[in-house]
């Protein structure tokens, strides 16, 4: 067992160190896989691979956390084959999984579902290298910074990442915030904006205040680098009001909307560079989102690329102002 074990993590240590590509870490990995499947295949001392996997649900079948109900339509994601993690997912009667596959006729591995995930792996085929990598201090953004896997990163943690307060109700039911702070749940459903947890933040003040200071310090320290983020939801969507110079109405459009909609592991690219020609502009002008997305007919995640788009900060005439006006309706 050691001697497998032993050049698979020499891969892996190699790809961190950025002196092998994703690409042949997986086929030396896949390589070393698939000599200790075909080994163990042939094993007098195993039935089979199949009965193996029994064998070991068997055994560590209890140990999977009470706290987890499972439902048939959740979605399980590891880098074990489909063979051990198919045989979960019968037991626990769930009916969707994404995992390592290999043939079982030739042990041969045709897909290694890395928890590198695909957008980290979309990154480096943007570009290589960054020349910062910040990230937010919380838990599960450490760990998705961790498992990019983006070659040579050197990850800052900074609290002006961290995610919104949500104050009083960070803990608490939606059915007990609704009953315990009712003219509060009745704001947040109305003005999405600057509705304020008790004792938490609105969106507004995070771009106000954290994200104001973060673009300051950029433009500061970094002005002509190239920054990679990991952060939360509602930060990235500050960011935006922030970078866009979003009016009222657009954010609200924007929030309610499902195809502005952040789901996990969306991806946020602003540029100050011209996508067309190539050109460097003061500001930023240009974005583009990326977010990965499951491919049914294959079975995996792939990463969804939207186009750039430009914005221009919003100037408006007297006229405009007069059109914004006549457009809310009046409560007399």
């Amino acid at each position: 067992m050691f001697r497998y074990i032993a050049p698979v993590l020499r891969y892996a240590v190699k790809y961190k160190l950025g002196r092998a590509t994703l690409e042949q870490m997986e086929y030396g990995v896949g390589k070393m896989t698939e000599g200790y499947l075909t080994e163990l295949s042939r094993s007098k001392r195993v039935a089979s691979v199949e009965q193996l996997v029994d064998d070991f649900w068997d055994r560590n079948y209890s140990r999977i956390k009470p706290w987890y109900q499972p439902e048939s339509d959740d979605v399980i994601l590891t880098a074990s084959f489909q063979s051990g993690g198919g045989e979960a997912c019968r037991r626990l009667g769930v009916r969707n999984l994404v995992a390592s596959e290999v043939d079982v006729e030739t042990m041969k591995v045709t897909y290694l579902n890395f928890s590198t995930d695909c957008i980290g792996r979309w990154l480096v085929s943007q570009q290589q290298l960054f020349d910062r990598y910040m990230v937010s201090p919380y838990v599960r953004t450490r760990e998705t910074a961790a498992t990019m896997a983006l070659p040579k990163a050197k990850w800052e943690e900074t609290r002006v990442l961290r995610e919104r307060s949500w104050g009083e109700i960070n803990t608490i039911t939606k059915d007990d915030f609704k009953t315990n702070y009712a003219r509060n749940w009745m704001f947040k459903n109305t003005d999405p904006l600057y509705w304020r947890p008790p004792a938490g933040e609105s969106i507004a003040d995070v771009a106000e205040n954290r994200v104001h200071n973060l673009l300051t310090s950029l433009n500061r320290k970094s002005d002509a680098e190239s920054v990679v983020m990991v952060s939360h939801g509602d930060l990235m969507l500050a960011l935006m009001l922030t970078l866009e110079d979003l009016s009222d109405e657009e954010f609200m459009h924007r929030a309610a909307s499902d195809e502005w909609k952040i789901t996990n592991c969306t991806c946020f690219h602003y540029s100050r560079r011209d996508p067309a020609t190539g050109r460097t502009h003061k500001r930023f002008c240009w974005e583009q989102t990326a977010r990965p997305v499951f491919d049914d007919a294959e079975g995996r995640w792939a990463v969804k690329v939207d186009d750039w788009r430009e914005f221009k900060r919003p100037v408006l005439s007297n006229g405009d102002l007069v059109d914004v006006v006549h457009a809310v309706d009046r409560h007399l």
